[in-house]
């Protein structure tokens, strides 16, 4: 009687295992390159090819603490209106994993108590109506950006062009790591059968 050895393929479980560390090696360098770039003020990135992606940082604003649940917002783009106008926000902490790569606190609408502000800032606060009736109302504040720098405490801010940047990386690493144990796993499968 003859016995038959069966070996596996080429492409082996531990192929398999090699190419996902790969893959995670790979995601994490862009991971890091991409928080190098953004965090050192970069506007975008560009490959060889060519191909630019923008941060859109020019839609981004600093949060100042005014006082409890009220903030002013100095946009660092063109977004902040010619007359000096700031809006006042509610700041809201934001959740993981964008609090630790970005910023704590985002603007959550405007504040609806426009007399504490004007008692915190001691400057003109107006109140635009909002054309849809239940919404809030527009509250802006008519205080210096100098003189926000100058008194208020800046808020550790979210911005929106940060959680863009960082959006796509927390679901591609739980798909990464969510195929781990199986990749591990069928690469522990049986060696070489005998028939």
């Amino acid at each position: 009687m003859t016995r038959l050895l069966i070996h596996p393929a080429k492409d082996s479980g531990g192929d398999r295992v090699k190419t996902w560390r790969a893959l995670l090696a790979v995601l994490t360098a862009m991971f890091l390159l991409v928080q190098i770039a953004y965090h050192t003020g970069a506007e975008g990135m560009r490959s060889r090819g060519g191909t630019v992606v923008s941060f859109k940082r020019g839609i981004d604003q600093q949060l100042f603490a005014v006082g409890p649940d009220i903030a002013v917002a100095v946009s660092r783009g063109s977004v902040q209106s010619a007359d000096g106008e700031l809006p006042l926000l509610i700041p809201r902490r934001v959740a993981f994993p964008f609090s630790a790569l970005c910023g704590v606190y985002e603007g959550d609408g405007f504040i609806r108590d426009p007399a504490a502000a004007r008692a915190l800032t001691g400057y003109a606060v107006s109140v635009q109506p909002h054309p849809i009736p239940g919404e809030r109302d527009r509250v802006t504040v008519q205080m210096p950006v100098s003189e926000v720098a100058a008194r208020l405490r800046p808020l550790s801010t979210c911005n929106e062009s940060c959680t863009t940047v960082n959006a796509a990386f927390p679901l591609l690493y739980a798909a990464l790591l969510a195929s781990g144990p199986v990749v591990f796993l069928r690469s522990r499968r049986r060696g070489p059968a005998e028939a």
